[in-house]
């Protein structure tokens, strides 16, 4: 089922999504791409890294606010974000309103929490391995935006903390047997542990990002300082943040070569008409 995970993504790929909410709900379809991944992420021991980096992927680029729809509207505030149910009820609510811009606002924000919601699944699933999770986020994130996104992501996360609620983590008549992958870690952990990963997998995009303007080094320092002062994790955070500092400064240094070389350019190139 999941050989690098090509088979379950490709189950994912093929989900059915064109039918319209009121269509689905007609026809009793309230099974739907979510449902699939949280089913597995409960059930399955052992999902491998490169698994991890796929789902999160395939959240990012290719699950609707129809998608979504479907999956907070049989989830509970035990296993889903409760910001998502309330946007979701709000979304449906909305469905036959003429105002189509405050509609489509809402949809922003929810598909925003249902991809808060399903990264903090991934990051607290396991203690991965940072080796096994460098290399799947080398190999399966590909484009600039996907990194962006990802660690603003990642942030977020980090900066909400300890006051994020994750589902199923307060069950205490849970035994080892309801929980299949008790190799489970906490939100905080699991977050500075992907984004370690991400940097150590696409600093030099992180670089050409933030020389483009990006802030995704700005807020990731601001979360680490706010986490900084309610975690236990202080030596983890700090090398995170002694790590965007050394980014920072290369990046500071490559705008100061690139404008060097390029006033070295413009010398060359007028200095024969000048003559």
């Amino acid at each position: 089922l999941l050989h690098r995970g090509n088979v379950f993504l490709s189950t994912l790929q093929a989900w059915p999504s064109s039918l319209s909410m009121t269509d689905a709900h007609k026809k009793g379809i309230l099974v739907g791409k979510l449902h699939f991944i949280d089913a597995m992420l409960e059930h399955v021991r052992d999902i491998p890294e490169g698994v991890l980096v796929s789902i999160v992927r395939f959240v990012l680029r290719n699950v609707t606010v129809e998608d979504v729809v479907t999956y907070y509207s049989s989830a509970t505030q035990e296993t889903a974000s409760s910001k998502g149910i309330r946007l979701s009820n709000q979304y449906k609510d909305m469905m036959d309103a003429q105002e189509d811009g405050q509609k489509q606002a809402v949809g922003t924000r929810l598909l925003s929490e249902a991809v808060l919601d399903f990264t903090s699944k991934m990051v607290t699933y396991s203690n991965c391995n940072h080796s096994f999770l460098s290399k799947a986020m080398q190999e399966r994130i590909k484009s600039n935006g996907e990194v962006e996104t990802l660690l603003l992501t990642l942030s977020k996360l980090l900066k909400l903390g300890s006051t994020r609620k994750l589902s199923r983590e307060d069950n205490d008549d849970s035994s080892p047997d309801d929980n299949p992958h008790s190799n489970q870690v906490s939100l905080s952990l699991g977050t500075i542990n992907w984004i370690r990963a991400m940097t150590d997998a696409h600093m030099g995009t992180i670089l050409k990002i933030t020389n483009e303007g990006g802030l995704v080094i700005d807020r990731i320092q601001r979360a680490v300082r706010s986490a900084m002062a309610q975690s236990e994790y202080a030596n983890e955070l700090r090398e995170i943040s002694d790590l965007m500092m050394s980014g920072e400064a290369n990046a500071d240094n490559l705008v100061t070569k690139s404008s060097l070389a390029q006033s070295k350019s413009n010398d060359t190139a007028i200095a024969p008409y000048t003559i």
